[in-house]
């Protein structure tokens, strides 16, 4: 992911707090005016992530940001959702 970002040019920041708490996101980039959270959710048969992944989830709402989540799911076809994800996104704009 981090790679995706340098190749492609775009700024961000690694591991930024959440506003108001002790929790990370694994990047933080702009998309026009929005600062987007970029998250790798990859435990989620675990119930005590799944409470932090809800917590950063409402956090996130609470302060008007947005989070770009991958998935386990995704990294089989991590260049394709990076593109969806995030480099459509930067187009769009």
């Amino acid at each position: 992911m981090c790679a995706g970002l340098f190749r492609h040019g775009i700024p961000h920041v690694k591991e930024p707090h959440y506003p108001d708490s002790s929790f990370r996101a694994d990047w933080r980039i702009q998309i026009g005016d929005a600062s987007v959270l970029i998250e790798f959710f990859g435990l989620d048969a675990k119930p005590a992530y799944m409470r932090r992944m809800r917590e950063k989830q409402a956090l996130a709402a609470k302060h008007g940001l947005e989070i770009i989540a991958f998935t386990p799911r995704d990294l089989a076809h991590l260049r394709d959702a990076f593109t969806e994800k995030v480099l459509c996104r930067l187009t769009d704009r």
